[in-house]
């Protein structure tokens, strides 16, 4: 129901979705149409090969990187060195790429010898019936012409390079394989192999740093093991340099918090030290003193 002062509803669901939707109804009769087309092209280049031979060329990019693939066409230096012709070889079934260039020797003598197998296969039939020709590579005796070999045609890929399947191995699980954690292991390799160079250059840092802190700061004071009082007081100035042995084993041992209280703990060292001095000069003071007074009586006797 319409209601308040809108607008009339007029939807346009009138679109030609004909033109606009795409169907493949015939795609059995495709098929069928490639099939006759492919039995046509079998027919019409009977004996020769559906395709043409190709080379086995490395893969670019990192993602390809140690595979291998078919080639759009053998080099001029492949073909030179299979003792064949670039004219020649586009007569016979052979595809030519005159601007790709070998990678390395390897590749280069495997396309050779790719060719010079397709060579001792290739049966090659004379233009005219009983007239045999030699060129780069001879025509067909009667007796090949006429052998079994000579009635089939091959499809699919000319001389398919072969590869290496990988095979399972069976074994039994042992202990040692059922405490090896993979995952952990993997996560572990790859963390260090990624945090190698950053960890290196840390540890290469922090060692240069510390020589040169070792460099700068000043050797470490050796503290003394004794005592000596030097300051010469009264008549017994001469005795008064009186080695005071002094507990610095167990003083160095205390844990002192702060520096105030270290410094009050050498003052009062020091002020021990200076009564002991003190005590011994007052008695020599003394004794000197009687001595001196005794002579004094001795000559009043006297």
């Amino acid at each position: 129901m319409v209601k308040h002062n809108n607008i009339v509803p007029n939807v346009h669901l009138r679109k030609h979705w004909q033109r606009r939707v795409r169907v493949h109804l015939d795609q059995a009769s495709k098929k069928a149409v490639r099939y006759g087309k492919r039995a046509a092209k079998s027919k019409a280049c009977f004996p020769r090969p559906l395709q043409k031979l190709r080379p086995v060329v490395s893969s670019t990019t990192r993602k390809y990187a140690g595979k291998v693939r078919y080639g759009r066409g053998f080099t001029l230096a492949e073909i030179k060195a299979s003792g064949l012709s670039a004219r020649f070889c586009r007569t016979v079934g052979i595809s030519v790429d005159h601007r790709r260039t070998s990678t390395s020797e390897e590749q280069l003598q495997m396309n050779v010898e790719r060719l010079n197998t397709y060579k001792s296969k290739l049966i090659l039939f004379p233009r005219k019936d009983g007239k045999v020709k030699k060129g780069l590579i001879n025509d067909a005796t009667v007796e090949q012409v006429k052998s079994a070999a000579a009635g089939n045609q091959a499809s699919g890929k000319v001389l398919p390079r072969t590869a290496a399947k990988a095979e399972d191995q069976f074994a039994a699980i042992s202990a040692d394989d059922k405490k090896f954690l993979a995952h952990s292991t993997g996560r572990i390799a790859r963390t260090n192999k990624r945090y190698a160079g950053r960890r290196e250059k840390r540890a290469a840092e922090e060692a240069a740093k510390k020589a040169d802190k070792e460099a700068s700061d000043p050797p470490p004071r050796v503290p003394p093991s004794r005592f000596e009082s030097s300051r010469p007081r009264g008549a017994g100035a001469a005795l008064m340099r009186v080695p005071l042995q002094v507990g610095l084993l167990g003083f160095h041992r205390l844990r002192i918090a702060s520096r105030k209280q270290k410094s009050a703990c050498v003052k009062n060292v020091i002020m021990q030290v200076r009564a002991k001095g003190a005590y011994c000069a007052s008695q020599l003071a003394v004794s000197a003193r009687i001595s001196k007074g005794a002579y004094c009586a001795s000559q009043l006797a006297v």
